[in-house]
């Protein structure tokens, strides 16, 4: 039994070695095609202007996306699968650091037995994916095999989630369920897993909203996208903090502001055309009553109330050390904080480059250093223009 004990162990780390060495296989063989994405990006560099089409977007945006007032649709929790081949799935779509992992978690928690697929699309690197090209096509349809729970043909980006130890941190359903075997590194295994789920959830980084529309169009799926948007100011002060946005896609004002506005206008269409499996939610006005911003959105999804690790997220006993991808953080605080730690000068240029998604989620333009410091002025107002 030893001696079986001691092959299992040699052969597991066999595959673990060979399994790394793929991942930095793919990773270098794929750097030269974020390199050429970035460099096919192009922005124009003039300054936006508010014009009135953005004014109408803004009370459109205010009368139908909830951003202010609790959802008054009724729960469909209890609506029957259009497909017996997934689970019932949720994503959280938007970019980095937007309030995401505060919220995902609370999501993720919202029913037992959930998978969690965070950030899948982590190994297409530091980018965002703007442009329809081989790579998006490539996001797009690893993204659809992900949601009908089919990985058998995604090797690499199994191994790549069991290397980086995502699945530990975020997925504990499946880490249950693998563990001790090591079969999280198995893609049948996974995919078996994940179709036994109660719910599919997951958060997607470095795609542009409007690819989500292949997903949404899928009648098979019974699929929900929630789009979370933050004042681009502060998303890009605290990347700028981390200094992991090396890509232009990431941390340039301009080329970020153009894709929000853009993803802005594609959450309209997408709030008109489906109501019921499309929600936006401003992360400063959630912030502002997290708990009822939770219940708002566990309605929109179906769920009457909130479960009790959700509370216990929202109200924790102790707060330990800040993490910067963590959940142990005040985020009515938040809101505010990074008008304290952040310098005025590069906050006016990314007014200049960010005047237009501004407006359009009501969001104050400060005119001095003074005004910016003075947390006693509302970073949010009714409009922009009358204030």
């Amino acid at each position: 039994m030893a001696k079986i004990i001691r092959d299992y162990k040699r052969r597991f780390l066999i595959a673990s070695i060979i399994s790394a060495m793929l991942v930095i296989l793919f990773l270098a063989s794929d750097t030269h095609l974020h390199n050429g994405a970035s460099r096919r990006y192009q922005s124009s560099n003039h300054h936006p202007q508010v014009s009135q089409s953005n004014e109408s977007f803004f009370l459109f945006l205010k009368e139908n996306s909830t951003l202010d007032k609790p959802t008054t649709r009724k729960p469909i929790l209890n609506k029957h699968r259009r497909s017996k081949d997934a689970p019932r799935a949720v994503l959280l779509w938007t970019t980095w650091r937007s309030g995401s992992n505060h919220i995902g978690e609370l999501l993720a928690n919202a029913v037992p037995n959930t998978f969690y697929s965070y950030e899948p699309l982590h190994w297409m690197g530091v980018q965002i994916l703007h442009r329809k090209n081989r790579e998006t096509s490539r996001a797009i349809k690893f993204l659809h095999n992900l949601l009908y729970c089919r990985l058998d043909s995604f090797m690499m980006q199994i191994t790549y989630r069991s290397y980086y130890t995502f699945d530990k941190k975020w997925n504990p359903y499946l880490m249950k369920k693998c563990e001790p075997l090591g079969t999280c590194f198995n893609p049948a295994y996974v995919s078996k897993v994940c179709l036994e789920a109660n719910m599919h959830f997951g958060k997607v980084l470095r795609l542009s909203l409007k690819f989500a529309w292949a997903l949404l169009q899928d009648d098979e799926l019974d699929l929900q996208i929630i789009y979370l948007a933050r004042d681009p100011r502060a998303s890009l002060a605290s990347r700028k903090r981390a200094k992991f946005c090396t890509d232009t896609t990431c941390g340039d004002a301009t080329k970020v502001c153009d894709m929000l506005e853009d993803d802005l206008h594609v959450a309209s269409k997408m709030l008109e055309e489906y109501p019921e499996k499309f929600k936006l939610v401003q992360y400063e006005r959630f912030s502002i009553d997290a708990e009822q911003g939770l219940k708002d959105l566990m309605l929109f999804l179906g769920f009457p109330s909130l479960s009790q690790m959700q509370m216990d997220l929202l109200h924790p006993k102790t707060l330990g050390r800040e993490d910067l991808f963590g959940m142990q953080k005040n985020s009515s605080m938040m809101i505010d904080r990074w008008r304290t730690n952040t310098d005025f000068t590069s906050v006016s240029g990314s007014q200049l480059a960010c005047a237009k998604p501004l407006f359009m989620l009501g969001l104050r333009i400060f005119k001095s250093e003074e005004e910016f410091r003075n947390l006693s002025l509302p970073l949010l107002v009714t409009n922009i223009m009358l204030d």
